[in-house]
């Protein structure tokens, strides 16, 4: 289970971060809501 929990952290954290690229300052709409939403999912486990 912890593995689990490893893992997903690791690909929230991954697609937080190109979303983050992707969202170029947060004037794209679509990347920032990504980044909004699984940003805490990175951060919490």
């Amino acid at each position: 289970m912890t593995y689990l929990y490893l893992f997903s952290t690791i690909i929230c954290e991954v697609i937080g971060t190109i979303m983050l690229k992707s969202s170029d300052g947060f004037t794209k709409l679509w990347a920032s809501v990504v980044v909004v939403m699984v940003r805490p999912f990175a951060c919490c486990h």
